[in-house]
């Protein structure tokens, strides 16, 4: 073990040692000339907003740097650039670049484009082939939140899902679908072999073949770091868990703090380590062993996420193994039906339809349970630290088995809950203050759940969330002090009126 942490210690040193290369940080703030490869696929990051002003919208992707003002430099950035500027992946380019300093651990810095991008050469076949079949199948979805939730599940591509499903999904702890997980893997290799036995009797043919289709489908659904854990882990057995997750690790150690690797692990472990136990529990309630994995494997793999979902939201759903036991029965039909589709979208597109839309039938049960489980409670930590110590104390009782003290957690839990929706904002409220991210939303209360709403802010479901909390559903008048901020949260408005304030 000490022999393993000073290996990993050694390597992330290095990897960090490189990413602060000293002729990169000379030229930070500087225009330059760089060239290399495309190494995501560009996402589209709407503006930010600063006071009265929002920046346009920009697209990002990860851009492995080969050379810099003409010197060889083999460094990651990341890019943006405009958002009519059309990229792919595996694309070499070249561009003329400011640098800045970035946050982001894995890149050396971040390059924000000025002027035009030349491309250099097109992306390799396998790249061009499968970024083929992600926009044809991406173009045949539905125009709805169920369709736009297929290519997530099936591909990993959430680009058509709106920000508000994404954080509706985040908070009743369903993101996790849209992130391609050894499951995906397990799925796709089970009817592949289910469907080979019809053409090749020899098993080793059908081993060969599903292991070619399995190698393209890590590049059709993208070589991110939680998609080569999926397809390393859906290779090993139990006893090479660390093994498998070692090799990955020594490949790339950055990928120890990426989020998707991280909770790809902890959900494989969970399942492999505590669904077995669940399971044998449940045996003595219920006999079928499909509904028994379909209750151990989300509330094992929830358990082990658990931590690391709050130390990234701040906030846990209590009804996040509720909303994944509903899911787990339709998430094997869209992932076969949707791979099926998705293989024969650019060939067969008729076809291809008639199998969307049977996966889209099933999509809709997740969108409905999404949407019922949203508006349930969720606890909020505004430290931490207090999560974790609560945490640590249920795990140890449920460990030692103190009956007590496990009731003791669930009264403080409840009294909590209650406290938090009784206390604010009463029942008698005038106005009231809404975080919105640059300041404060002022609510004024008409009655008959409606109100006067005076700036909403640039993070919209900041306002969405106060606005809930306090029961508004009509906003006859709304004031927008910055009027660049659109309003996207009343679309049934009987008047909005915008004040444009000089400052």
């Amino acid at each position: 073990m000490i022999i393993s942490a000073l290996v990993g210690i050694a390597l992330v040193s290095f990897r960090q040692a490189a990413l602060a290369n000293q002729f990169v940080a000379s030229k930070i703030n500087s225009l330059v000339s760089v060239e290399g490869v495309v190494l995501s696929d560009p996402v589209l990051k709407a503006g930010q907003v600063i006071g009265s002003y929002r920046k346009p919208d920009q697209k990002s992707a990860l851009f492995k740097m080969q050379f810099l003002d003409g010197s060889r430099v083999d460094l990651p950035l990341r890019v943006r650039f405009d958002a009519d500027q059309v990229l792919q992946i595996d694309q070499r380019i070249s561009m003329k670049v400011k640098l800045v300093k970035t946050q982001e651990r894995k890149v050396a810095a971040l390059a924000i484009t000025k002027g035009e991008i030349s491309i250099i050469s097109k992306p390799r076949y396998l790249f061009f082939f499968t970024s083929i079949i992600r926009d044809e199948f991406r173009g045949l979805t539905p125009n709805n939140q169920a369709g736009a939730l297929i290519p997530g599940l099936v591909l990993g591509d959430t680009s058509l899902q709106s920000q508000e499903f994404t954080l509706q999904m985040r908070r009743v702890g369903l993101s996790h679908l849209t992130a391609v997980s050894g499951a995906n893997f397990a799925l796709v290799a089970t009817f592949l072999f289910w469907i080979l036995q019809f053409f090749f009797k020899k098993l080793k043919t059908r081993l060969l073949i599903v292991a070619i289709i399995l190698f393209l489908f890590i590049f059709l659904v993208r070589p991110t770091p939680s998609v080569l854990r999926a397809a390393v882990m859906s290779a090993v057995v139990i006893p090479s868990l660390a093994a498998a997750i070692l090799l990955l690790l020594l490949i790339d150690p950055i990928q120890a703090i990426d989020p998707g690797f991280v909770l790809s692990v902890l959900a494989t472990a969970g399942i492999l380590l505590l669904s077995p136990q669940i399971e044998k529990r449940l045996k003595r309630y219920i006999q079928n062993i499909w509904i028994q994995q379909a209750i151990s494997i989300p509330i094992s793999a929830t358990i082990f996420c658990i931590p690391v979902i709050v130390l990234l939201s701040n906030q846990f759903s209590l009804v996040t193994v509720l909303a994944n036991i509903l899911v787990a029965p339709v998430i094997a039909p869209i992932t076969v039906v949707g791979f099926l589709a998705a293989i024969l979208a650019p060939i067969l597109p008729v076809l291809s339809v008639v199998l969307i839309s049977v996966a889209t039938v099933f999509a809709h049960w997740i969108v409905l349970v999404s949407k019922w489980l949203a508006a349930t409670p969720v606890l909020t930590f505004n430290r931490t630290f207090t999560f974790f110590i609560l945490f640590g104390v249920l795990s140890f009782a449920v460990w030692r088995r103190a009956k007590f003290l496990i009731y003791l957690l669930i009264s403080l839990l409840i009294i909590q809950l209650s406290l938090a929706h009784f206390g604010w904002p009463g029942r008698n409220w005038q106005v009231a203050n809404c975080d919105v991210g640059q300041g404060d939303g002022l609510v004024f209360n008409l009655g008959r759940s409606s109100a006067i709403v005076i700036d909403v802010g640039p993070e919209t479901e900041k306002m969405d969330r106060c606005l809930s909390k306090l029961g508004i559903t009509s906003i006859p008048l709304l004031v927008l002090t910055h009027f660049s901020i659109k309003c996207q949260l009343c679309p049934e408005m009987d008047q909005l009126l915008t004040i444009q304030v000089s400052h």
